[in-house]
């Protein structure tokens, strides 16, 4: 797995993904996905789980609504900018072993 993770194609797939999901957010309204629930826990159970709301929440995050993103889930304020350190570290994991070879 590790060798496959570390393949160049593999690599810049990732990042094409990651650029690629942030324009296509961004392009969309704020409020594209503000009716429709993506949780499993909700659909199945008909209850709310700690993350519902998540991904709405990090979409009004991206776009600097941070008052939806709080009426969304206030839990998205620890969230989003791990997630976004995440990706920000592996974009420069990304570059540097795209530099090495």
């Amino acid at each position: 797995m590790s060798r496959f993770y570390h393949n160049q194609t593999f690599s810049l797939m990732r990042m094409f993904f990651y650029i690629s999901l942030c324009v296509f957010i961004i392009i969309q309204p704020v409020y594209f996905m503000d009716h429709i629930s993506l949780c499993i826990v909700k659909y199945f159970f008909g209850t709310e789980c700690l993350f519902c709301g998540m991904t709405r929440a990090c979409i009004h995050m991206l776009h600097l609504d941070f008052i939806g993103a709080l009426h969304f889930n206030p839990l998205s304020f620890i969230v989003f900018p791990i997630l976004c350190f995440i990706v920000l570290w592996d974009c420069i994991n990304i570059m540097k072993s795209l530099k090495k070879s």
